[in-house]
Parts: C-alpha cells; sequence; structure tokens
C-alpha cells in the first residue's frame, strides 16, 4: 500500500537525516511527498495530512535549511503552515530562513510564534493530569 511505502521512505530519510545525510534525507522525504495518497475521503485525507504531509514537510524543510537551500525551506513551511497554521517547527524552521537570508523584518515574527506555539505545547503538557495513585 502506498501509506506503507510512504512510512518506510520517512523512516529511511529520518535515518539519513540522523546521520548528517542531508542530500539524501532530502531526497527521500520529496519521494515520501510525492507517494502520498490524497484520493481518500475528506477525513482520511485530513490524516495523511497532519500525521504525513506537515511531519514530512517540516523534516523536509530542516533538511534544505543544513543545505542552504533557504527559499526551498521556506516554500516547504509554507506547506507545512498550510496543514498547521501555527505549526512550531514549521514556524521556526521558516524564520530561521529568512533570518539566514538577511530578512530579520519577516523573520521575527515567525520565530516569536514559534516560540509561543512551543510555550503553549510545555503548559498544556504541565497541565495533563498524570496518571497513578
Amino acid at each position: 500500500e502506498k501509506m506503507h511505502w510512504a512510512l518506510d521512505l520517512k523512516d529511511q530519510a529520518n535515518r539519513c537525516y540522523a546521520t548528517s545525510n542531508f542530500e539524501e534525507a532530502a531526497q527521500l522525504y520529496n519521494d515520501c511527498l510525492v507517494a502520498l495518497d490524497f484520493e481518500g475521503t475528506e477525513e482520511e485525507n485530513a490524516e495523511v495530512a497532519t500525521k504525513l504531509q506537515l511531519p514530512i514537510c517540516t523534516n523536509l524543510a530542516a533538511c534544505l535549511i543544513e543545505m542552504g537551500k533557504y527559499e526551498e525551506c521556506i516554500d516547504m513551511c509554507n506547506i507545512a503552515l498550510s496543514v498547521e497554521e501555527a505549526a512550531p517547527k514549521a514556524l521556526y524552521r521558516r524564520g530561521l530562513a529568512l533570518y539566514r537570508l538577511g530578512d530579520y523584518a519577516k523573520a521575527r515574527p515567525d520565530l516569536e510564534a514559534a516560540q509561543q506555539a512551543i510555550a503553549e505545547w510545555q503548559q498544556a503538557e504541565k497541565d495533563k493530569p498524570r496518571g497513578g495513585g
């Protein structure tokens, strides 16, 4: 099935990224995006977008930053942000790419929004009820 193939590609890409093989990881993430299947129901497509498209786009963006391909990184982050508008990794990586391109005015709101999203996530984690007893 296409989904399993896409997941296998993502796992291979993650291993390449972990060993700093960014070119190979980027190619595998890109292949994974091509393999995504959006021919299901609206609910199935939403699940593919949030569980696969979003993390693959943000991982590919990380590779692109490492490779100095900042404009491509911004494009990939924009795709991720179309899935989840406050995705911290996408905001951070887009902000970092803009910063490295010297566009500090555009970088700042992304970096601040990423910081805010992370702070909210950390607070939510702290507020979660803990099991046990």
